[in-house]
């Protein structure tokens, strides 16, 4: 009796082509599937977790919780593309992407801080850009957006501040007894980065039930001392 080896000598010379060709496409497919795998795991990065008294949300690998302050006027985190300090503007430095959260409560704003019908003056009353910025550029006027799922107010400037051309971006809300924003700042040519950034935080964003801050302080963190700004057209 013949054995399995000899009789595969045996094979005619178109079935050693079609075996060759099969045995081509498997190695083949087990290169992409490798390939693929490997690719997909390098790019499993997952984000931060990030948990507040009244919210939590996630904000990009890699940055960095630089700041966290309670005060009666306001509560006030920094996160951070870099292990970098923002100024008292919530500004970083060049080449540091920042989101920074405000947690105002409502006395502090002269105003009530609750209803939809409230956002978009919310919003224009409370953002304010450095009191040193100058070529202050209106980009996008206050508009409708939302935060965990409450209506919210959107607005954009760009501005010069000590020398460098920067780009904000401001998210406002109010939640209970408290006004909410969460702003970008960083320079303009990293804006494209940073709305990725502040895209993952507000996106991921979920309140926790219970007061955000507690009711009472005089005055927020910055007021609108800057020039007023020109509509970028």
């Amino acid at each position: 009796m013949k054995s399995r080896n000899h009789r595969l000598m045996n094979l005619p010379a178109r079935h050693w082509v079609v075996l060759a060709a099969l045995l081509l496409l498997a190695a083949i497919g087990g290169c992409i599937a490798l390939l693929s795998s490997s690719h997909q795991d390098s790019g499993m990065v997952k984000n931060q977790v990030f948990s507040a008294r009244g919210f939590r949300t996630e904000y990009p690998a890699g940055w960095k919780l630089v700041a966290r302050h309670s005060g009666a006027n306001t509560t006030f985190y920094a996160l951070t593309s870099a292990a970098a300090s923002v100024d008292s503007a919530g500004v970083p430095p060049p080449g540091v992407i920042a989101v920074n959260i405000d947690v105002i409560p409502a006395p502090v704003l002269g105003g009530g801080a609750s209803g939809a019908d409230t956002i978009q003056d919310l919003a224009a009353r409370l953002v304010a850009t450095p009191s040193t910025a100058t070529d202050l550029r209106l980009v996008k006027s206050v508009h409708r957006v939302s935060l965990g799922g409450h209506a919210a107010g959107g607005v954009i400037y760009s501005y010069s501040y000590d020398g460098t051309r920067n780009f904000q971006k401001d998210v406002v809300t109010a939640h209970g007894h408290a006004a909410v924003f969460v702003e970008l700042d960083t320079q303009h040519r990293l804006s494209q980065e940073g709305n990725v950034a502040l895209r993952t935080i507000v996106g991921h964003w979920d309140w926790t039930g219970g007061p955000l801050v507690s009711p009472h302080g005089t005055r927020p963190r910055r007021g609108p001392e800057a020039p007023a700004p020109t509509q970028s057209g």
